[in-house]
């Protein structure tokens, strides 16, 4: 009984064995390898937590070493039309340089390098593209097409700042304020370079009017009241929505105040002057009027002796015959047309007769005005005149002081400053260490330790049994 009940229990018992040869030697129990590596669990478990972190690590901590700034992109919009494509001058960049705090050192060609300027087309056109593309998946005949389209653009322009200037990187705030700065740089050039805001050189200080006689210095006032209207009507037109932040006066604003003060107060003193006789030099303007009268007498000699030159060839013009013939049987008839040539005379003809008109005009006006300075003026004339003078002069200068002022305060805004063009602030990639790929490797690594670990643990275990097997065979 006790006989069998062994062999059932011997007959119950399973044994791993490999590597076993007709010997007997070189036997290894796989039961006893993971028995002794239950045994040693403790410190392969140690081991295997310290694989698994340096795999999950590792990645990580070598992705933040060699981290690397990405790429900046933004989109500039121009605001007034441009056919050609923009580029920016070493100027441009030398100045978005000087402004950008950078980790490495960059060189203007590096720089120069690294931008992309795409310009992108018009929406008409990227829709036909998508038309003819679909139409040559159907017919490949019509790929002949598409070298026939007429690419338009619109004025939106993608500006890429790669990364990587000589195996030199910048960080990623870095690059995006190096691209903000470049486009602003580029806005400032425009600004400085085309802005209409060239404000007048000349002041009325420097014209020295006190100089000149009362109707001279009228006439200097004018014309350069004249010139800083002038400046106000033409930004009026370029900027017709800008106001003044101090006095909120626009430029057309300060054009009518100018005109009022030309048509009306220097208009009536300029009168008054020639009716009163007033100056500061009565002999010099009686000598320069008859002057200017001698020379508009003999002038008005010479027109109308050129008058009576063209009346007399226009009087002995015969007009050119031509013939018509009739059909029909009808018989011929000569008719008489005018030549360009007889045309040309009629024509300056008539503007002699318009320069004879205006210089008669001109005659009594200097007769009258000498007839009035050879009376001369009274006192009380003399003191009005002043008064007036002093008064139309005191208000040219507030004129001209507020249109600098207004002027200087335009050229400095904002808003003129970024009439040349809009766009949206630099972006770049994310900064985190922690992106996907980052996490994808880290993981891989980890398993990967993991089951180095329990390799490790099981060659150490499988070696020791091994050992034990071949000392057995060599007692044996």
């Amino acid at each position: 009984m006790l006989d069998d009940f062994d062999n059932n229990e011997q007959s119950k018992k399973v044994e791993v064995v490999v590597n076993q040869n007709r010997d007997g030697f070189g036997e290894v129990s796989l039961v006893r390898v993971f028995s002794n590596m239950a045994a040693k669990k403790k410190i392969f478990l140690r081991l295997l937590a310290i694989f698994l972190i340096a795999g999950l690590v590792l990645p990580l901590a070598r992705a933040g070493l060699n981290k690397k700034g990405s790429d900046a992109q933004a989109a500039l919009t121009l605001k007034y039309s441009n056919p050609e494509a923009i580029s920016f001058s070493s100027y441009v960049l030398q100045d978005a340089l000087n402004k950008t705090a950078t980790s490495e050192n960059i060189s203007i060609s590096q720089l120069e390098s690294n931008i992309k300027i795409e310009r992108l087309l018009s929406k008409e056109t990227r829709q036909r593209l998508e038309v003819l593309q679909e139409q040559i998946k159907a017919t490949p005949a019509q790929v002949s097409q598409a070298a026939n389209i007429t690419l338009r653009y619109e004025n939106t322009y993608i500006i890429t700042l790669k990364n990587g200037f000589g195996g030199k990187y910048l960080k990623s705030s870095e690059i995006r304020d190096l691209l903000n700065n470049i486009i602003n740089s580029y806005n400032n050039y425009l600004h400085e370079s085309f802005t209409f805001f060239s404000l007048p050189v000349v002041e009325l200080s420097a014209l020295d009017l006190n100089s000149l006689d009362y109707l001279d210095s009228l006439d200097t006032l004018d014309s350069y009241l004249d010139t800083l209207k002038q400046y106000c009507d033409d930004n009026a037109q370029r900027y017709p929505n800008y106001r003044g932040a101090s006095n909120k006066l626009s430029f057309s604003d300060l054009s009518e105040a100018i005109s009022v003060l030309r048509s009306i107060d220097i208009n009536h003193l300029y009168s008054y002057i020639l009716q009163s006789g007033v100056s500061k030099d009565r002999e010099e303007i009686l000598n320069r009027y008859n002057y200017n009268l001698r020379n508009a007498s003999m002038t008005l000699q010479s027109v109308n002796s050129r008058i009576e030159d063209y009346k007399r060839i226009i009087d002995g013009y015969e007009n050119d015959a031509i013939s018509l013939f009739g059909g029909d049987g009808q018989e011929m008839q000569i008719a008489y047309v005018t030549s360009d040539y007889y045309n040309t005379l009629v024509i300056n003809q008539a503007a002699l007769l318009d320069q004879k008109a205006e210089l008669e005009q001109r005659i009594e006006k200097i007769k009258d005005i000498l007839e009035v300075f050879e009376e001369g003026s009274s006192s009380a004339d003399s003191q009005a005149v002043v008064d007036e003078y002093n008064r139309v002069y005191s208000d040219a200068e507030a004129i001209q002081a507020i249109v600098l002022e207004f002027a200087e305060e335009a050229l400095n805004s904002d808003n003129i400053r970024n009439s040349f063009l809009t766009y949206t602030s630099a972006q770049t990639g994310s900064d985190s260490t922690l992106n996907r790929s980052t996490i994808k490797k880290s993981v891989i690594c980890g398993v990967a330790g993991a089951v180095v670990a329990c390799c490790i643990w099981f060659i150490v275990c499988f070696y020791e049994e091994m050992k034990k097997g071949d000392k057995k065979n060599e007692e044996a």
